[in-house]
């Protein structure tokens, strides 16, 4: 993408005296940072508002960073600004004396050359990952601080943008997505700096695009996502007119790459309550276009053994998965996804059943997940948590050597997971009152006894290999896959088979019984 630069930036002070104030700020200590800014004050016209942030609450290396862009307009803006105001307000205060816990994003109205070039000079690393787009990544102890030009659009198509620099920092945030996401700091009065009427928004918890909403979306469509995710996180509900123009643009976020839309998911999955997004892009039309074999599941009926619709229960399902586990979450969306397909009525009992569900929906969520660009490993985890997910593992019946095949199966690394979704998918159906599986408990512990005595469960955990078949004087071939694979089977019976000498007497027999086959 090209993008063009207008002519109308330029150093508000001679170059002497920015060279000058380059070297003064390489001599200063650290505590000086904050004076050294006030060398060149940028003067404007607009007016700050009444919130404050106190000084101490931003960091060190913030003034750094604006020191040595004193003689241009900076300002640090967006999420931090917003979530820094957040947190105070929850603490009954009306300004900030400690900033939130984030990343700290500026706008400058320096060229992104100039930006890195003088961020390198003051030992930081300048990354130029996205410095044809307006922004330096300065890196400094493992922190990274982005640092963007003034931009506005020039031509857009919603996933691709030319813009121009020069702008004024009224201009940028023109361009920007929500008017909560405009507030930007006056290091000069340390008083927050708002165009866009965003303090009015934070304060009554609304999702307000900037401008005409269907602009702004039609701008970029990842915007159609980021609005219910920014919604989720912040409990906030979307506007009116920015709800009923994200809902006319939903089928444009087709034209948005899949690994953006997969991201965006995620974050919204990192969330404390991800059913309140998920229902919003279920409401839009957003989840008929990004997983329409999630959408088919609302409004599914289940049988007499389930409180909620096939959607509603896995909503209420994937909220009980902690939040520290959003690709568990991102798998038990789609743990069910099988039952509109497999969904039968059966007249002897006046109910539904759904059959086999959990292998169609296994499969379903491979393509789902391709689609959406998770890794192999990713996928692989879910079709194996998904297609064993209604395995009886509370069946008294069962026993150590069932729990042992279906730990085969599963894989040790899968348990801890699966567990998690096993208890989720409980909670999610409030028949059941948030009371534990019957069984469950007996059942944990047997494996917990499984884990603890190393039980083999694959060929690789038993106490021979190939290397002792050849020592055997066996030639290497699929003799030896049927061989060690008849012994797993009898060890996963009776565990204390597992020894040399044990299993070289049944490596014998099994010889004996391939030549009397071949008889």
């Amino acid at each position: 993408m090209d993008f063009q630069i207008s002519g109308d930036i330029s150093l508000h002070n001679s170059p002497n005296a920015a060279i000058q104030n380059r070297e003064s700020a390489k001599k200063c200590q650290i505590d000086d940072w904050q004076a050294v800014w006030q060398f060149y004050p940028v003067k404007h016209d607009r007016k700050d508002t009444q919130v404050r942030f106190a000084r101490d609450s931003v960091p060190e290396e913030v003034w750094r960073i604006a020191s040595v862009l004193s003689d241009f307009e900076f300002y640090p803006i967006g999420g931090i600004i917003r979530d820094s105001i957040l947190h105070a307000w929850s603490l009954g205060k009306t300004d900030v004396s400690q900033a939130a816990r984030g990343d700290w994003d500026f706008a400058t109205s320096a060229l992104p050359e100039v930006v890195a070039e003088r961020m390198e000079r003051v030992g930081f690393l300048a990354l130029d990952v996205g410095i044809k787009h307006g922004t330096v990544v300065a890196v400094k102890e493992g922190r990274q601080y982005e640092i963007t030009t003034f931009r506005k659009d020039v031509t857009t198509d919603g996933r691709h943008a030319e813009v121009s620099f020069g702008c004024s920092l009224d201009e940028d945030v023109q361009r920007r997505d929500f008017t909560i996401n405009t507030l930007a700091l006056n290091l000069q009065s340390l008083q927050v700096i708002d165009l866009c009427r965003g303090l009015d928004d934070l304060q009554a918890g609304i999702i307000r695009a900037v401008g005409e909403p269907e602009i702004r979306f039609r701008e970029d469509h990842l915007r159609l996502l980021r609005a219910a995710r920014m919604a989720t996180l912040l409990n906030f509900q979307i506007h009116e007119k920015t709800w009923n123009a994200l809902v006319a643009c939903a089928p444009m976020i087709d034209q948005v790459s899949s690994e953006r839309i997969r991201d965006e998911i995620m974050k919204m999955l990192a969330t404390a309550k991800p059913s309140t997004g998920v229902r919003m892009l279920q409401r839009s039309g957003l989840l008929a276009v990004i997983m329409p074999e999630l959408d088919r599941c609302f409004g599914v009926a289940q049988n007499q053994y389930h409180s909620h619709d096939v959607g509603e229960h896995t909503l209420l399902s994937v909220d009980a998965i902690s939040p520290r586990f959003p690709l568990l979450r991102m798998i038990h969306l789609l743990h069910d996804i099988g039952k509109p397909s497999a969904r039968a009525y059966f007249p002897d009992r006046d109910d539904y059943v759904f059959y086999g569900h959990e292998k169609i929906g296994a499969e379903m969520a491979v393509e789902v997940l391709k689609r959406l660009r998770f890794s192999n490993k990713e996928i692989e985890q879910a079709q194996i948590l998904i297609a064993e997910h209604m395995f009886k593992l509370t069946d008294p019946c069962l026993g150590k050597r069932g729990l042992r095949r279906f730990l085969r199966r599963l894989g040790r690394e899968n348990l801890d997971a699966y567990l998690r979704l096993r208890i989720a998918d409980r909670i999610g159906n409030e028949k059941w009152q948030g009371t534990w599986e019957p069984g469950l408990r007996e059942a944990i512990r047997s494996l917990r006894e499984i884990f603890r005595d190393e039980d083999a469960l694959h060929v690789t955990d038993l106490a021979i290999n190939g290397d002792d078949l050849i020592a055997l004087g066996l030639k290497p071939s699929p003799l030896f896959s049927r061989i060690l694979n008849n012994l797993l089977e009898k060890v996963l019976d009776e565990p204390s088979l597992n020894n040399r000498h044990d299993l070289l007497c049944l490596v014998q027999q099994c010889i004996q019984e391939e030549k009397s086959s071949k008889n």
